[in-house]
């Protein structure tokens, strides 16, 4: 199931993503740089969340390209537009025009997409309506635009995928192989199962 970000202080979003263009560029967004721009409630601790969902920062809360495309208040609805198409993926998938659908579109779709109760639900669907009021789906998509939301998604997809190997190397395999000889008086028996072994089994040699 698809785990979407909620907030239940949706007045926040605003003044998180007013924030975005106000103050400097952190080095890491997390709890402590969410409170210093006076976002203190319960709830707001799943704004990092939020952000990282939407791939304004990665996956150690650094902000990434599109957090300093959407630092240009010219673009920065278009930004989020696009980062919501790509983000929202699935939605946008059953409906190409997400951003126009009603409550009881977006709740049935939510619902039936994840499996939390059905007051959560109805956060993710208060956050999602919270994003869409700041973003612009009509206008003209900048082709940067387009390449950095797409580079950004690139890289959440990588890291969920599992590494191989201890250290991300390939995978190492190791086969046991057990054989058994009868029980036998006749050395010469042991003899040829031996030659056999290197043969077939040990030999570099094989050709």
């Amino acid at each position: 199931m698809a785990e979407f970000p909620y907030t239940q202080t949706v007045k926040s979003i605003r003044i998180l993503f007013d924030q975005i263009q106000a103050v400097g560029k952190p080095t890491k967004v997390n709890q402590k740089w969410i409170e210093s721009i006076g976002l203190k409630t319960k709830s707001d601790k799943n704004l990092p969340g939020v952000l990282k969902f939407l791939g304004f920062v990665d996956g150690a809360g650094v902000p990434t390209q599109i957090w300093m495309d959407y630092r240009d208040k010219t673009k920065s609805a278009i930004v989020l537009a696009q980062s919501m198409r790509a983000s929202y993926s699935t939605l946008f998938a059953m409906y190409p025009e997400a951003h126009k659908k009603d409550d009881e579109a977006l709740n049935n779709f939510f619902t039936s997409n994840t499996t939390v109760a059905a007051v959560m639900v109805t956060s993710i669907l208060n956050t999602f309506k919270a994003l869409r009021d700041l973003a612009d789906f009509e206008a003209d998509v900048p082709e940067s635009i387009e390449d950095d939301v797409a580079d950004a998604v690139v890289k959440k997809e990588e890291r969920k995928k599992p590494s191989i190997g201890a250290a991300g190397g390939p995978l190492a395999i190791t086969v046991n192989i057990q054989l058994q000889v009868p029980a036998t008086e006749d050395a010469s028996v042991y003899d040829k199962f031996f030659e056999s072994l290197y043969k077939h089994v040990l030999s570099k040699d094989k050709s």
